[in-house]
């Protein structure tokens, strides 16, 4: 069936979110990457012995060649996690206009935040759990005002069938069980062999720092970004305590 509600089974619960930052950079140009097609979902499904869905498996898509085409909208009403100083959730319009719903949002209660401050931008998962328990809520979807309608100008409030929420960084429980598929570690084992010109049988242990500087000096101001000399410092005392004895070149991406 094309529309998800009519795939959802009614004595199941479902639980999704809306990835963000740099797993779903917004793009210049028409692209749709599949999650499973990136990261290895069979193995993930056997780590936490939970089944995991993907959204082409739910409802069905427009195709990848064209991936905003047109489709009916649906409506649901989701969670947003963003502080109080924010007046809209993180919203990846990149994913959400191929998944072909249209969404409303009503921010999360400041008991699901960290000391309870609606200032925090942290969320505690448990609480959250606890928010969207199937039967029972911790609280009451209807109870919150509204954050912002959809496009559309839906007003639904938070869907307790499908639970959602614009942000999810749960690295302890998803992350570390979340390899990459072995196509793509085909393709990064390939990039490699390119940047050290060495055959892939070649390839030599190294350590790589990933400095975000656009994201921090967001959050950040000038002044507290550390500069070039202070990761190469950092750099030099972690490889002194990890790797005491190895030859590894410096890599910065």
């Amino acid at each position: 069936m094309p529309y998800f509600r009519e795939n959802l089974r009614p004595e199941k619960n479902y639980l999704t979110a809306w990835g963000g930052g740099g797993f779903s950079a917004q793009q210049p140009f028409r692209c749709v990457l599949y999650f499973g097609d990136i990261f290895n979902l069979t193995h993930l499904r056997s780590a936490l012995q939970k089944p995991i869905l993907e959204w082409r498996e739910v409802k069905k898509l427009p195709p990848l060649e064209d991936p905003y085409s047109s489709i009916r909208k649906e409506h649901i009403g989701c969670w947003s996690t963003t502080n109080i100083e924010h007046t809209s959730p993180f919203e990846n319009w990149n994913m959400l206009n191929h998944l072909g719903l249209d969404i409303s949002y009503t921010r999360v209660p400041k008991q699901v935040r960290q000391k309870e401050d609606e200032n925090d931008f942290h969320v505690i998962f448990s609480e959250f759990a606890a928010l969207t328990y199937p039967g029972g809520p911790s609280s009451n979807p209807t109870d919150f005002l509204l954050m912002i309608p959809s496009p559309m100008d839906s007003k639904l409030p938070p869907d307790q069938h499908l639970a959602c929420l614009d942000w999810s960084p749960v690295w302890n429980i998803i992350g570390k069980n979340l390899p990459f598929t072995e196509r793509m570690m085909s393709l990064g084992k390939e990039y490699l062999t390119i940047l050290f010109q060495v055959s892939p049988i070649d390839i030599p242990r190294f350590i790589a720092v990933h400095v975000r500087r656009g994201d921090f000096t967001r959050i950040f101001s000038d002044n507290e970004c550390l500069d070039l000399p202070e990761y190469q410092y950092k750099y030099r005392e972690f490889k002194k305590s990890h790797y005491k004895s190895m030859v590894l070149p410096f890599t910065m991406l």
